[in-house]
Protein backbone atom coordinates (compact mmCIF):
# COMPACT_ATOMS: atom_id res chain seq x y z
CA UNK A 1 0.00 0.00 0.00
CA UNK A 2 1.69 3.46 -0.89
CA UNK A 3 1.91 6.04 1.10
CA UNK A 4 -1.48 8.04 -0.13
CA UNK A 5 -3.19 5.31 0.26
CA UNK A 6 -2.23 4.78 3.63
CA UNK A 7 -3.12 8.43 4.59
CA UNK A 8 -6.33 8.13 2.92
CA UNK A 9 -7.11 4.63 5.12
CA UNK A 10 -6.34 6.67 8.26
CA UNK A 11 -8.27 9.64 7.87
CA UNK A 12 -11.39 7.56 6.48
CA UNK A 13 -11.37 4.90 9.41
CA UNK A 14 -9.92 7.07 11.63
CA UNK A 15 -12.96 9.57 10.81
CA UNK A 16 -15.27 6.60 11.07
CA UNK A 17 -14.46 4.83 14.22
CA UNK A 18 -14.10 8.05 16.17
CA UNK A 19 -17.70 9.23 14.77
CA UNK A 20 -19.19 5.50 15.73
CA UNK A 21 -17.62 5.87 19.48
CA UNK A 22 -19.17 9.90 19.42
CA UNK A 23 -22.48 8.27 19.47
CA UNK A 24 -22.00 5.06 21.91
CA UNK A 25 -23.33 4.54 24.87
CA UNK A 26 -19.45 4.55 25.98
CA UNK A 27 -18.89 8.09 25.21
CA UNK A 28 -22.18 8.89 26.49
CA UNK A 29 -21.24 7.97 30.19
CA UNK A 30 -17.86 9.88 29.97
CA UNK A 31 -17.64 12.90 32.27
CA UNK A 32 -18.15 16.31 30.89
CA UNK A 33 -14.84 17.01 31.37
CA UNK A 34 -13.69 13.74 29.78
CA UNK A 35 -16.34 14.56 26.66
CA UNK A 36 -15.25 17.54 26.06
CA UNK A 37 -11.33 16.30 24.81
CA UNK A 38 -11.91 12.51 24.07
CA UNK A 39 -12.09 13.09 20.12
CA UNK A 40 -9.44 15.41 19.71
CA UNK A 41 -7.15 12.73 22.02
CA UNK A 42 -8.87 9.80 19.89
CA UNK A 43 -7.91 11.89 17.12
CA UNK A 44 -4.35 12.65 17.94
CA UNK A 45 -3.40 9.30 18.71
CA UNK A 46 -4.66 8.00 15.00
CA UNK A 47 -2.64 9.97 14.25
CA UNK A 48 0.78 9.82 15.99
CA UNK A 49 0.52 5.93 15.09
CA UNK A 50 0.89 6.73 11.42
CA UNK A 51 2.92 9.43 11.66
CA UNK A 52 5.24 7.97 13.90
CA UNK A 53 5.02 4.35 13.72
CA UNK A 54 3.45 3.80 10.61
CA UNK A 55 0.56 1.96 12.11
CA UNK A 56 -3.01 2.07 10.49
CA UNK A 57 -6.09 1.50 12.67
CA UNK A 58 -6.82 -2.05 13.76
CA UNK A 59 -2.75 -2.57 13.45
CA UNK A 60 -1.75 -0.79 16.42
CA UNK A 61 0.45 -2.28 19.07
CA UNK A 62 1.11 -2.23 22.56
CA UNK A 63 4.92 -1.08 22.48
CA UNK A 64 3.54 1.82 20.51
CA UNK A 65 1.04 2.63 22.37
CA UNK A 66 3.33 2.69 25.68
CA UNK A 67 4.97 5.37 23.31
CA UNK A 68 2.56 7.31 22.03
CA UNK A 69 1.06 7.68 25.43
CA UNK A 70 4.42 7.91 27.38
CA UNK A 71 6.36 9.90 25.39
CA UNK A 72 4.55 11.38 22.01
CA UNK A 73 1.28 12.97 23.89
CA UNK A 74 3.47 14.98 26.33
CA UNK A 75 5.72 16.34 23.98
CA UNK A 76 3.05 17.34 21.65
CA UNK A 77 0.42 19.04 24.22
CA UNK A 78 2.90 19.85 27.26
CA UNK A 79 1.15 23.09 27.61
CA UNK A 80 -2.00 21.15 28.48
CA UNK A 81 -1.69 19.28 31.75
CA UNK A 82 -5.79 18.77 32.28
CA UNK A 83 -5.73 17.68 28.77
CA UNK A 84 -2.96 15.55 28.73
CA UNK A 85 -4.38 14.02 31.93
CA UNK A 86 -7.27 12.80 30.17
CA UNK A 87 -5.32 11.14 27.44
CA UNK A 88 -5.54 7.38 29.49
CA UNK A 89 -8.76 7.18 30.55
CA UNK A 90 -10.18 8.38 27.01
CA UNK A 91 -8.46 5.77 24.94
CA UNK A 92 -9.29 3.45 27.83
CA UNK A 93 -12.90 3.62 27.21
CA UNK A 94 -12.02 4.10 23.58
CA UNK A 95 -10.48 0.68 23.18
CA UNK A 96 -13.15 -0.91 25.29
CA UNK A 97 -15.73 0.31 22.81
CA UNK A 98 -13.38 -0.77 19.62
CA UNK A 99 -13.28 -4.26 21.30
CA UNK A 100 -16.68 -4.48 22.12
CA UNK A 101 -17.54 -3.79 17.94
CA UNK A 102 -14.98 -6.44 17.09
CA UNK A 103 -13.24 -3.33 15.44
CA UNK A 104 -9.47 -4.38 16.68
CA UNK A 105 -8.30 -8.11 18.38
CA UNK A 106 -5.79 -6.82 20.54
CA UNK A 107 -8.06 -4.55 22.69
CA UNK A 108 -6.73 -5.87 25.83
CA UNK A 109 -3.15 -6.18 24.85
CA UNK A 110 -3.50 -2.14 24.19
CA UNK A 111 -4.99 -1.68 27.40
CA UNK A 112 -2.28 -3.25 29.12
CA UNK A 113 -0.04 -0.73 27.09
CA UNK A 114 -2.02 1.93 28.50
CA UNK A 115 -1.31 0.70 32.21
CA UNK A 116 2.38 0.38 31.70
CA UNK A 117 2.58 3.86 29.75
CA UNK A 118 0.59 5.24 33.46
CA UNK A 119 3.15 3.42 35.17
CA UNK A 120 6.25 5.17 33.40
CA UNK A 121 4.34 8.62 33.70
CA UNK A 122 3.70 8.25 37.19
CA UNK A 123 7.46 7.24 37.76
CA UNK A 124 9.00 10.58 36.14
CA UNK A 125 6.20 12.64 37.21
CA UNK A 126 8.04 11.96 40.65
CA UNK A 127 11.51 11.86 39.37
CA UNK A 128 10.99 15.14 37.67
CA UNK A 129 9.37 16.48 41.05
CA UNK A 130 12.36 14.81 43.18
CA UNK A 131 15.21 16.90 40.64
CA UNK A 132 13.10 20.00 40.47
CA UNK A 133 13.38 19.83 44.45
CA UNK A 134 16.96 18.74 44.24
CA UNK A 135 17.58 21.74 41.61
CA UNK A 136 15.96 24.38 43.99
CA UNK A 137 17.62 23.43 46.96
CA UNK A 138 21.04 23.89 45.34
CA UNK A 139 20.18 26.91 43.89
CA UNK A 140 18.70 28.44 47.41
CA UNK A 141 20.17 26.01 50.18
CA UNK A 142 18.33 26.41 54.00
CA UNK A 143 21.01 28.21 55.82
CA UNK A 144 20.67 27.43 59.57
CA UNK A 145 18.91 30.99 61.06
CA UNK A 146 20.40 32.03 64.01
CA UNK A 147 19.24 34.13 66.39
CA UNK A 148 20.44 37.69 66.32
CA UNK A 149 20.78 39.49 68.76
CA UNK A 150 19.36 43.28 67.96
CA UNK A 151 22.29 45.40 67.21
CA UNK A 152 22.55 48.48 69.73
CA UNK A 153 23.71 51.84 67.96
CA UNK A 154 26.68 53.41 69.13
CA UNK A 155 26.06 56.60 70.70
CA UNK A 156 27.15 59.43 68.22
CA UNK A 157 29.83 61.43 69.05
CA UNK A 158 28.25 64.63 70.07
CA UNK A 159 29.32 67.91 68.23
CA UNK A 160 31.04 70.98 69.64
CA UNK A 161 28.20 72.89 69.76
CA UNK A 162 26.93 70.24 72.23
CA UNK A 163 29.35 69.73 74.45
CA UNK A 164 30.07 73.62 74.92
CA UNK A 165 26.53 73.85 76.81
CA UNK A 166 27.49 71.36 79.17
CA UNK A 167 28.64 71.80 83.32
CA UNK A 168 32.53 70.05 83.16
CA UNK A 169 34.90 69.27 85.80
CA UNK A 170 37.14 71.42 86.80
CA UNK A 171 40.44 68.89 86.94
CA UNK A 172 41.80 71.84 89.06
CA UNK A 173 39.57 71.32 91.58
CA UNK A 174 37.14 68.90 92.86
CA UNK A 175 33.89 70.62 93.59
CA UNK A 176 34.18 74.24 91.10
CA UNK A 177 32.17 73.73 87.95
CA UNK A 178 33.67 75.82 85.22
CA UNK A 179 30.28 76.88 84.25
CA UNK A 180 29.81 78.51 87.83
CA UNK A 181 30.58 81.89 87.91
CA UNK A 182 33.88 82.60 90.43
CA UNK A 183 32.99 83.74 93.91
CA UNK A 184 32.40 87.21 94.55
CA UNK A 185 35.92 88.67 96.24
CA UNK A 186 34.98 89.50 100.27
CA UNK A 187 35.85 92.88 101.39
CA UNK A 188 38.43 93.18 103.86
CA UNK A 189 37.74 94.95 107.50
CA UNK A 190 41.05 96.32 109.29
CA UNK A 191 40.51 97.87 112.75
CA UNK A 192 36.89 98.58 112.24
CA UNK A 193 37.41 99.84 109.09
CA UNK A 194 36.30 98.56 105.59
CA UNK A 195 38.95 98.18 103.06
CA UNK A 196 39.27 98.81 99.44
CA UNK A 197 38.75 96.05 97.30
CA UNK A 198 41.41 95.58 95.02
CA UNK A 199 40.47 93.64 91.77
CA UNK A 200 42.52 92.49 88.82
CA UNK A 201 41.26 93.96 85.30
CA UNK A 202 40.80 90.81 82.71
CA UNK A 203 41.56 91.66 79.60
CA UNK A 204 38.62 90.44 76.95
CA UNK A 205 41.42 88.23 75.46
CA UNK A 206 42.74 86.69 78.38
CA UNK A 207 42.61 83.77 79.93
CA UNK A 208 39.14 82.84 81.84
CA UNK A 209 39.95 82.55 85.37
CA UNK A 210 37.52 79.93 85.98
CA UNK A 211 40.42 77.61 84.13
CA UNK A 212 38.20 76.61 81.15
CA UNK A 213 41.04 77.42 78.93
CA UNK A 214 38.53 79.72 76.92
CA UNK A 215 38.82 83.30 76.45
CA UNK A 216 37.56 85.57 78.84
CA UNK A 217 35.19 87.26 76.02
CA UNK A 218 33.99 83.84 75.32
CA UNK A 219 33.06 82.30 78.63
CA UNK A 220 32.54 84.45 81.55
CA UNK A 221 33.15 87.76 79.89
CA UNK A 222 30.28 87.36 77.86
Amino acid sequence: MDLEKKQETVVTKGKEWAVGFGQSDFYKNLSPDLKMNALGIIENYILLMFNNYDRLPGKWTQKDTVNVVSKDFPSKVADYEDYYEDVVPVLTTFFNYLTAENLIKNGDTLLRGLEKADEELAKERKDFAANTLKEEKKASPNKKVEKVSPKVAEKPEKEVSEISTEKVENKDTNTTNSWEKPARPQQKVVNGKRQPIHVTKIGRNDPCPCGSGKKYKKCHGR
